[in-house]
């Protein structure tokens, strides 16, 4: 993505997606969303806040609204706890559609599609569990950073499931180079709980928001 300056703002540009992100801006105002929608007429753009002040006013006059409310999870490599991954596969190219089957079904909405994450496996540490022979959980983990690995989804029908997912990313990212690894996670749901035992740490919160241009 591309970084520009609107009306002072720092803002991420992906035109062939026709997607802006503002990350930690928490003074915006109508001679910035105007300039917006003079230069991006349809776009899709999210706003990310990582533990700060949020600009709700504002926000709510552009009609954005809450997609993600998360606790910010943290764990460092020399924090990890021995992995269980018994029934843990690693997605490749043999086995994608069956990753890609769930994905599709349980993120209708994510900006990261099946399609767009094939497109280049290397960035990603992608995994599916399964049970009678039928996939019913996954987690991608993105390693396009040069030290921090983030996950990005995790579904999991149980919280230890849950736990030898995260642990097989987490041992994915070691494998990787990285030090660190950040997952935004549900408040009060069970993936919370298996990043708990996986040893991450609450470390903040997380709140996106999403408005048309």
């Amino acid at each position: 993505m591309e970084n520009v300056r609107i009306a002072g703002v720092e803002v991420l540009v992906n035109d062939n997606e026709r997607y802006l992100q503002v990350n930690d801006v928490c003074v915006l105002n109508e001679i910035f969303w105007q300039a917006i929608k003079t230069r991006y007429q349809s776009y899709e753009i999210h706003f990310c806040y990582h533990t700060t002040d949020v600009p709700i006013a504002f926000l709510k006059e552009i009609n954005a609204k809450l997609v993600d409310d998360c606790v910010e999870m943290r764990l460092s490599i020399g924090e990890v706890v021995a992995p269980d991954v018994n029934g843990i596969q690693q997605v490749t190219d043999a086995n994608f559609n069956e990753f890609a089957c769930l994905h599709e079904k349980c993120n209708t909405n994510i900006f990261w599609t099946s399609e767009r994450v094939k497109s280049d496996l290397s960035r990603w540490g992608l995994f599916i569990a399964k049970c009678d022979n039928l996939v019913n959980g996954y987690i991608m983990i993105a390693l396009w950073d040069s030290a921090l690995a983030e996950i990005f989804c995790l579904e999991a029908s149980t919280v230890d499931q849950g736990e030898a997912l995260i642990s097989s990313a987490v041992n994915k990212a070691i494998n990787a180079g990285k030090t660190e690894v950040l997952y935004m996670v549900d408040k009060d749901s069970i993936y919370k709980e298996s990043a708990e035992l996986a040893g991450f740490k609450e470390t903040g919160i997380y709140q996106g928001f999403m408005a048309k241009v």
